[in-house]
């Protein structure tokens, strides 16, 4: 496997600007309380900690899990032969938020969302959840970055890329997660940490992807991210 990109980077702001919220919460709480007699400080601070743990510190726990889980799947795609390229949070123009693994190669081009998730986790369509709790849809988030994969790939090589299939693919790589696809995603594959490396291998049993063709994908994917990375405000991502 060649890395051309090692990723990470998303999630570092997010969790960095979730670390700013912390730090500007407690200094306005000390503010209105050195600014208001009748206010003890010991309200602003206690306002301000229960603020923090009850909003900002979920959010920084679930970005440390979603780093951890990105970098086991990136350690696990690493052992695959040198004949596949990955790159890690990916970031495409018009595609809101990231991608945190393409990998390109014989398997053809294919587009993973990582989810570092414990508990049980049931799946109806499009629709999921964690431990009897609604979330936000991961079949869906996958497919977005798909096809915002394709439609890139599309408008730089419009000849190489025609009829080109990208799949979308969600990875449950917590160990204790307990996952039940009551119906399947539609264009969604959902897979778990152990089996991913085999499936992708299937894959390029199924369908081989040109070597040559393979690395001018991953290499144009590779240089738009650096340069939408350098050029975009909206990377820097909100907590």
């Amino acid at each position: 496997m060649k890395t051309l990109r090692t990723g990470g980077e998303y999630l570092r702001r997010r969790r960095g600007n979730l670390w700013l919220v912390i730090g500007l919460t407690g200094a306005a709480a000390v503010v209105a309380s050195t600014l208001v007699q009748e206010f003890p400080m010991w309200i602003g601070a206690g306002s301000a900690m229960l603020l923090i743990g009850a909003r900002v510190l979920p959010k920084l726990a679930n970005v440390g899990k979603g780093i951890y889980g990105e970098f086991s799947v990136s350690a696990l795609l690493e052992t695959l032969p040198d004949n596949y390229f990955l790159i890690n949070d990916v970031v495409l123009p018009g595609l809101q938020g990231n991608i945190d693994h393409v990998v390109v190669g014989p398997c053809g081009v294919v587009v993973i969302e990582t989810k570092y998730v414990a508990g049980a986790i049931r799946v109806y369509g499009d629709t999921w959840y964690v431990k009897g709790i609604p979330r936000k849809s991961y079949s869906r988030q996958a497919v977005r970055g798909a096809a915002a994969v394709k439609e890139f790939l599309r408008r730089e090589y419009p000849t190489l890329a025609n009829g080109l299939y990208v799949r979308a693919v969600v990875v449950l790589s917590h160990p204790l997660c307990r996952d039940k696809i009551v119906r399947s995603p539609r264009s969604t594959e959902v897979v778990r940490y152990s089996q991913l490396r085999e499936y992708v291998v299937e894959l390029a049993r199924q369908r081989k992807l040109e070597a040559g063709i393979a690395e001018k994908f991953a290499a144009v994917l590779n240089r738009v991210n650096a340069k939408t990375m350098r050029s975009s405000s909206r990377y820097a991502a909100r907590p």
